[in-house]
C-alpha cells in the first residue's frame, strides 16, 4: 500500500511504523492509524513548499517566536498583509486549523493547512 502511494520505505521503516501503528494494541493497524503514520511522507513528497519556506512564513506570523501562533499573532499578521479579520473569521480560522484544540497553530497543524490548501 505505501508504494501504491509512491512511498519506498525500507523494511526497517516499515517495521518502524509498524510498530509505532499499534496504537490501540489491537494487532491491526486500523485506517486513521494508517493515515497518521503517512500523512507526513505523502504531504511532505507533494508540497509546493520547501521545509524551508514553511519555517520562514511560520515564523512571519510566530511574533514572539514561542512555536506556536496565537489568535493576537494570526490577527496582528493578516492586518499587516492587508486583510484584516473579523473576530468569527480569526475563530473559524483558528479553529480550523488547530487540530489538536490548544488554541494555538504549531508549525505541523501551520505547514499541513499551507500545504493542502496548495495541493
Amino acid at each position: 500500500m505505501l508504494r501504491s502511494l509512491g512511498l519506498k520505505p525500507s523494511e526497517d521503516r516499515i517495521e518502524k511504523l509498524i510498530q509505532i501503528a499499534y496504537l490501540n494494541n489491537n494487532g491491526l493497524v486500523e485506517f486513521s492509524e494508517f493515515v497518521g503514520l503517512v500523512e507526513p511522507d505523502i504531504v511532505k513528497a507533494k508540497s509546493p513548499h520547501s521545509e524551508e519556506e514553511l519555517q520562514k512564513l511560520f515564523h512571519m506570523f510566530d511574533r514572539d517566536g514561542n512555536g506556536f501562533i496565537t489568535a493576537v499573532e494570526m490577527a496582528h499578521s493578516m492586518a499587516k498583509l492587508g486583510q484584516a479579520l473579523s473576530a468569527k473569521e480569526l475563530t473559524g480560522m483558528i479553529k480550523e486549523v488547530d487540530t489538536d484544540g490548544d488554541g494555538c497553530i504549531s508549525f505541523q497543524e501551520f505547514s499541513r493547512a499551507i500545504t493542502y490548501c496548495c495541493i
